[in-house]
């Protein structure tokens, strides 16, 4: 929102020195900004969300980030990097649902970075093979989300799925989970509690529409 998004940004030594690493991303190599939502989103590349805050630098990005946050109503949300890997970031459940209601009504293109679907609005997207790890790419009632993961919050995830309890109704539901114990497979992971969620939703409101990837 206060970037051009039509800029490219070249990667340095500063940027990958986040937790985890990208093959992609090379010193002096340059990415568009949309490419770098891309890696971030889709991968949750820490690297990429660090060459991102080298647009404005690392103190300006987490102002605007607290600000952002403050000002669409995630009075308990804070940011203390620019990569999410520090405990010291927080939010809640609630604050989610706000951040996640902003998007879908005013930013719906980064839902669909999410998804992995090509936005080509700000130029090209030279990016072949992602790995997408937000489960429920794949299904056509997920309108986007994003998963996440560090050991003092376990596996957390924003789902957004679309509803259609009739042929004239839609409904748009956010399914937020924080600190599962798995991410894909077992009782207590990300997904199998989301899908219980969303079953739950279709037994007691909506018919029947999530196909399982």
């Amino acid at each position: 929102e206060n970037a051009d998004l039509t800029d490219t940004l070249k990667v340095n030594s500063w940027a990958l020195t986040a937790y985890g690493s990208t093959s992609r991303l090379e010193i002096g190599k340059r990415f568009g900004i949309v490419e770098l939502f891309y890696l971030a989103l889709v991968e949750s590349s820490n690297d990429a969300a660090q060459v991102l805050a080298s647009y404005f630098g690392e103190e300006r990005t987490l102002e605007l980030m607290n600000k952002k946050a403050e000002s669409i109503f995630m009075p308990n949300t804070i940011f203390v990097d620019t990569h999410g890997f520090d405990p010291g970031n927080i939010s809640t459940t609630k604050d989610i649902f706000y951040l996640a209601r902003y998007l879908l009504n005013n930013r719906p293109l980064i839902l669909k970075i999410t998804r992995g679907e090509e936005v080509r609005s700000f130029g090209k997207i030279d990016l072949k093979s992602l790995n997408n790890k937000n489960l429920f790419f794949q299904d056509e009632n997920f309108l986007g989300g994003k998963t996440g993961y560090i050991t003092s919050s376990g596996y957390n995830g924003l789902f957004i799925f679309r509803f259609r309890p009739d042929e004239k109704t839609e409904r748009k539901v956010a399914v937020i989970l924080l600190g599962s114990t798995n991410f894909e497979a077992g009782k207590n992971s990300l997904k199998e509690e989301t899908l219980e969620v969303v079953h739950w939703l279709n037994e007691n409101y909506f018919p029947v529409n999530l196909q399982t990837p």
